[in-house]
């Protein structure tokens, strides 16, 4: 378990990235396969606020999505330990669904290595 700054140096420097989840069959996988821990997952709004980034490859993650695949009034960028709020997302197994956090929390994490990689 580690801090998603570090997971996500992690993945990289196994030239992968954080597990994205970007379909429902994604989704799918996690709440059958991971149903008793939290993972962090490549989705971050730490360079601008409100604007959710995927970690493959830096497109944004739409508004309906967010809302189709995230916890009940999340993402909150709750603000208790840190102006900054909170920043990371990661797949919560109690409900299961997509949460925002602290990016400092220590969590799991799956790297994902694209089949192909092109140059």
């Amino acid at each position: 378990m580690t801090d998603y700054i570090t997971a996500r140096s992690s993945c990289r420097a196994k030239d992968a990235y954080l597990y994205t989840v970007k379909t429902m069959e994604k989704l799918t996988w996690l709440q059958t396969n991971y149903y008793k821990k939290i993972l962090w997952i490549g989705l971050n709004d730490i360079e601008e606020e409100g604007t959710y980034r995927w970690e493959d490859d830096n497109s944004i993650c739409s508004g309906s999505w967010i809302n189709e695949t995230f916890v009940s009034g999340q993402p909150s960028n709750g603000k208790l330990y840190t102006p900054d709020g909170e920043d990371c997302i990661s797949f919560f197994y109690e409900v299961p669904l997509l949460n925002d956090a602290y990016c400092f929390q220590n969590y799991s994490y799956i790297c994902e290595k694209p089949f192909f990689n092109f140059p």
